[in-house]
């Protein structure tokens, strides 16, 4: 996802973008290094990583806890 001054988000001709993913590697930079490629010249990268949790029982009480979504932001999908 990326946003910019269009969207009275960033400076004028500055743009932030959001890469996610579901990481697989003990390297989860190096998972998105083509994602980072595509962006061009970084002025300031921020890396988090988010535990992912899955409920512990099925029980039938009503409640329903999802399994966890996948790694697109803002639920786009």
């Amino acid at each position: 996802m990326m946003v910019s001054s269009v969207h009275c988000i960033s400076k004028k001709d500055y743009y932030i973008a959001i890469i996610s993913t579901t990481v697989e590697t003990n390297n989860p930079v190096e998972e998105i290094k083509g994602a980072l490629d595509l962006c061009g010249k970084i002025k300031e990268k921020f890396v988090s990583i988010t535990e992912r949790y899955v409920p512990t029982t099925k029980a039938n009480d009503g409640l329903y806890i999802s399994d966890g979504f996948d790694a697109t932001s803002h639920f786009e999908n």
